[in-house]
């Protein structure tokens, strides 16, 4: 029987460390490959912001010349102050921040409820519905724009914060979605538990679902805000 010596074994291709080594190789090519994808696509994805920012302080007679010219010969921080001062920005940046901020209030609070109902409840005709409900994805949000400033101009609703309010409590279809998948997650003997402890269905949402619906309320909150 041939014996091996310790050093050859270490040696061997095959052995335990050569193939560790091989396979921790391969894994750093890897997420070099990965991380290399993920800077090209951030950069990508910055140089519109760039090119934003670059135009904002040219001058009138820069930003519509021809070639285009990247940077300005002399930048003009002044435009800002100028918009500012002009457009009324600050009075037009918090009127925006205070009816997104209505919106997305009103529209968790009604997509989590609806979502509730949904994944908690039976009800007859609680599946069509639902299934209706998610038919309106296939409507174009573009589609109803016209149509509902008209019925707002009709019923004196524009120039008012109450088309926001009507718009936050009908909820989102895709956010109902989101928290009622999210909701029908959690075990039924935990609220067979809050039931025998003599927790009402609303005293159960308040308390044992929606203290632990962190993650979709941030996510439906996210949506809402951006929209």
């Amino acid at each position: 029987m041939t014996t091996l010596t310790q050093s050859e074994i270490k040696s061997s291709p095959s052995s335990p460390v050569h193939r560790t080594a091989r396979f921790n190789r391969a894994e750093f090519v890897r997420n070099a490959l990965i991380y290399l994808i993920i800077v090209i696509a951030a950069v990508a994805f910055m140089i519109p912001i760039l090119w934003l920012v670059l135009s904002s302080i040219k001058t009138d007679a820069e930003f519509a010349a021809y070639p285009i010219r990247v940077f300005p010969r002399i930048a003009m921080w002044s435009n800002y102050a100028e918009a500012i001062d002009k457009l009324d920005f600050i009075q037009s940046a918090w009127n925006t921040f205070l009816l997104a901020l209505i919106y997305t209030v009103l529209n968790v609070i009604s997509c989590a409820f609806s979502g509730y109902g949904f994944a908690r409840h039976t009800a007859p005709g609680r599946n069509l519905l639902f299934t209706l409900m998610l038919s309106t994805m296939m409507v174009p949000a573009v589609v109803m724009v016209i149509p509902q400033f008209v019925l707002y101009t009709r019923i004196g609703l524009v120039g008012t914060i109450l088309p926001w309010v009507l718009w936050g409590m009908a909820g989102n279809p895709f956010q109902i979605f989101l928290f009622k998948q999210f909701f029908a997650g959690f075990p039924k003997e935990l609220e067979d538990a809050a039931e025998v402890d003599g927790c009402t269905p609303l005293r159960t949402f308040f308390q044992i679902f929606l203290p632990n619906a962190g993650p979709v309320i941030a996510a439906s909150a996210i949506f809402s805000f951006q929209w």
